[in-house]
């Protein structure tokens, strides 16, 4: 996968700022509507989305709402359940982002606490399922940078514009069929 020049240059001068954000955040145990706010400047500073015009809160799904959603174009490219900086993401988690992305007949949600973002890829079969595509944590001491800023290129606006999520889980998904079938 080729990463774009122009992210790496901008992602990497921002995400060492960041992570002692959502590090300071989790020490501090901030609340959900706190962390969101820096999701969503992380988002435009490390991403490359106009918060603006690219990403909107509060996101009405049916009766409820998604914390936030990415827009490119008027076209919605996901939907990220945000959940406070301290809290440990667990499966009610990306089951009630599952059932936002389902009824808005999305195909990518992205769970996060600020600190690790969960990619995954909804599958509109019955049951409906979400694939995680990947998932990273910026806190992790021993991650490289290097693949820090691979995973996030996946989801931000220049990995969007090329399609690199999508191409990433395809190949993703052919090289799990190949491993997983019998060769006896």
């Amino acid at each position: 996968m080729k990463v774009s020049k122009r992210f790496i240059d901008r992602a990497k001068s921002q995400l060492r700022r960041y992570q002692k954000a959502f590090e300071s955040a989790r020490a501090r145990d901030i609340n959900e509507s706190d962390t969101r706010v820096i999701i969503s400047d992380f988002l435009a500073d490390v991403l490359g989305f106009d918060k603006y015009s690219e990403v909107t809160t509060e996101f009405a799904v049916k009766s409820t709402f998604c914390d936030l959603a990415v827009k490119m174009k008027g076209k919605l490219k996901f939907l990220i359940e945000c959940k406070s900086a301290g809290t440990d993401l667990k499966d009610n988690h990306l089951r009630q982002a599952t059932d936002y992305a389902a009824n808005e007949g999305i195909e990518w949600v992205i769970l996060t606490n600020g600190g690790e973002w969960h990619a995954h890829r909804i599958r509109f079969e019955q049951p409906i399922r979400a694939d995680e595509v990947f998932s990273v944590n910026l806190l992790e001491r021993e991650a490289k940078t290097s693949t820090i800023l691979e995973k996030l290129y996946l989801i931000s606006r220049e990995g969007t514009t090329a399609t690199a999520i999508d191409d990433f889980w395809e190949h993703k998904e052919a090289t799990a069929d190949m491993w997983s079938r019998s060769w006896f």
